[in-house]
């Protein structure tokens, strides 16, 4: 099974980000774009780590919640593949990528919808972790 490692300027970024949501110092004043264009690198880290996510069977298949909404629960779900990624590597940046948006969401009084992801129904098809319950 193989394993991408967390590059060092990807967990430097992390030990960074914990460490101002733990001071509060990324709140220092409003600056919501400031905080937007964050939650997107973040994502785009995130996506990025994940890449396309490849499989022989749907056992390498695998999810775990993205966002978080200001209602509460997350705007869906990431797939990715257990046999490409380290799963724990991934939690911790999903955590922090979490735990962000869910403070901009109170900082900046962010609205949603408040509706509920469906949880995935993973297979394996041609190669690629897919949903089921996603009509292509």
């Amino acid at each position: 099974m193989r394993r991408l490692a967390i590059g060092t300027t990807t967990l430097a970024f992390a030990v960074l980000l914990a460490a101002a949501l733990a001071t509060g110092c990324l709140f220092d004043g409003d600056d919501e774009e400031r905080d937007r264009a964050l939650l997107q690198r973040m994502r785009a880290d995130i996506e990025s780590f994940v890449g396309v996510p490849a499989c022989a069977d749907s056992n390498a298949c695998a999810f775990v919640a993205f966002g978080a909404k200001p209602c509460g629960g997350p705007w869906g779900y990431l797939i990715y593949s257990k046999a490409s990624v380290d799963s724990a590597a991934l939690a911790q940046k999903v955590e922090a990528y979490n735990q962000f948006e869910g403070a901009c969401n109170r900082k900046y009084s962010w609205m949603s919808d408040c509706s509920t992801p469906s949880l995935p129904r993973l297979s394996c098809k041609n190669g690629v972790c897919v949903d089921l319950n996603v009509r292509p």
